[in-house]
Parts: C-alpha cells; sequence; structure tokens
C-alpha cells in the first residue's frame, strides 16, 4: 500500500530496514495501532470540502472561525479553519502559521492535514 511519508537522508550513506505488514500487525497492537490507523488516515489527500459535514463551531479570532467538521464517509474529525483574505490575499499570520504547522509533528500540536483556497 503506498504511503504518504518520506525519507530524507541527510548523511552519506543510509541503511533502510522493512517488515512484512502481517509481522508489523503482530507487533504493534492496541493504543499504538489506533494511533496509527488516526494518522493514516488523516494522511488522505483526497479529502475536499465537499466531503466534509459541520458539527459545530469550535473557536472564534482575529484570523477566523474554527469548525469542527466531520467526513461523511469515514467519520473521521477535523478542525477546519476558515480564514477572510485582505484585498485577495492570504494575511501573511496565516501563511505563517501553515509554513510551521507543515512542520510540526507532535502529539501535543494539532497537526496541519490539508489546506483549501478559494476565491474569497
Amino acid at each position: 500500500e503506498p504511503r504518504t511519508a518520506t525519507v530524507e537522508v541527510s548523511s552519506n550513506e543510509a541503511e533502510l530496514w522493512s517488515i512484512e505488514k502481517s509481522t508489523f500487525s503482530q507487533i504493534v497492537k492496541g493504543n499504538m495501532q489506533q494511533e496509527l490507523m488516526h494518522r493514516i488516515r488523516l494522511q488522505d489527500t483526497n479529502l475536499v470540502l465537499k466531503d466534509v459535514r459541520q458539527v459545530k463551531v469550535i473557536g472564534a479570532g482575529a484570523a477566523g472561525v474554527v469548525r469542527l467538521v466531520e467526513h461523511k464517509k469515514t467519520h473521521t474529525r477535523y478542525a477546519l479553519k476558515r480564514v477572510n483574505k485582505s484585498n485577495g490575499r492570504i494575511p501573511e499570520e496565516v501563511a505563517r502559521e501553515c509554513a510551521l504547522l507543515a512542520e510540526n509533528d507532535h502529539p501535543f500540536v494539532v497537526q496541519m492535514v490539508k489546506t483549501f483556497e478559494t476565491s474569497r
């Protein structure tokens, strides 16, 4: 099964190990398996806005409104932040926020899944 993960080698050489999916499934169980499956669902890059339904508003601030949305088929939930453009452009602070979130991968920091851009 193809994955979206990539590896970047910063040294002169690297050694790559792999195991069969069946072996991996025997080793990884319980909470760790649930967490990995959740991460896999979040990596679905085919997500489009029409595939989600609004559950409720969960926050609002100077940059925009954050809604809890749910995928209609998988029931995976996401926080969707809607930001108004300024003179047709994305505000600089929002662009910086997106860049920072795209680089982070930590359980205590929200994970950015995808960005959408419309004409407004």
